[in-house]
């Protein structure tokens, strides 16, 4: 077995878009952890939402081998940026902290339909129909 060392990435506190290769930005929390690809943008952490951060508890950067990334962001990457963190995150934490992410973000579960609910928390309509109920 052969073990490749690990290559730490860029530092969260600041934005950066991958140009080449693919970042992974690590939880606190084992298995907790959002991809960054080339052409993607981290916003850095105060640009997050607060419910984003706060659910995904983001503590420090990796990368593929052969990454690079630039500290020159646009305005529009950095909404592009928060999108796809935002996609990311409704998809990490049992299904319950899912849902409770989606009605901090102004979605209320009770609101949608069971379908579209179940696509954006990324599980089955039964799934989301029955934690939603909780809420």
């Amino acid at each position: 077995m052969t073990y490749n060392r690990y290559i730490p990435g860029p530092l969260l506190e600041h934005p950066f878009t991958v140009t080449a290769g693919i970042v992974v930005v690590y939880g606190v929390e084992s298995g907790i952890s959002v991809r960054i690809p080339a052409g993607g943008t981290w916003p850095g952490g105060s640009s997050l939402p607060e419910a984003i951060a706060a659910h995904l508890e983001l503590n420090t950067t990796g990368c593929t081998p052969g990454s690079t990334w630039t500290d020159t962001v646009t305005p529009d990457a950095l909404t592009a940026g928060v999108a796809l963190i935002t996609a990311q995150a409704l998809m990490i934490r049992p299904i319950p902290a899912r849902i409770s992410l989606l009605e901090q973000l102004g979605h209320p579960p009770r609101s949608l339909n069971q379908t579209l609910g179940g696509g954006l928390i990324g599980s089955i309509r039964e799934s989301f129909t029955k934690f939603s109920r909780l809420h």
